[in-house]
């Protein structure tokens, strides 16, 4: 039987206006969500999201998104392709359109690190 992976869910914020009430929000959505904050630069800021990671991806969600309330952490890389991190959609709230910018991301921990 092949055990299936819950990865980790990481909110990385710096000083962002709106990061308390988004890391509530996400929050009462995953309460087991762990908070990187504080570390200066994004390439820091993600290194330290995946030390601290206990799953071979993250989900990152960064302290300007605002989480859709039916985002579904129950994605699942596959293991069997080339490492590599996975982009979802979101909606921009200015001009309606949905692509990638502020997204949650998934990232492999051991691209990060390396």
């Amino acid at each position: 039987m092949i055990k299936i992976i819950e990865q980790d869910i990481i909110f990385l914020s710096y000083d962002e206006p709106n990061a308390e009430k988004n890391y509530a929000d996400l929050c009462d959505k995953v309460p087991w969500a762990k908070r990187v904050h504080g570390v200066k630069g994004m390439e820091n800021a993600l290194a330290e999201a995946a030390r601290v990671s206990e799953t071979p991806w993250y989900f990152a969600v960064f302290g300007k998104t605002e989480l859709y309330p039916d985002f579904d952490f129950s994605f699942r890389p596959d293991y069997f392709q080339q490492p590599k991190h996975y982009i979802f959609y979101s909606i921009n709230r200015v001009n309606k359109l949905v692509y990638g910018e502020m997204a949650v991301i998934m990232y492999n921990c051991n691209l990060i690190l390396d």
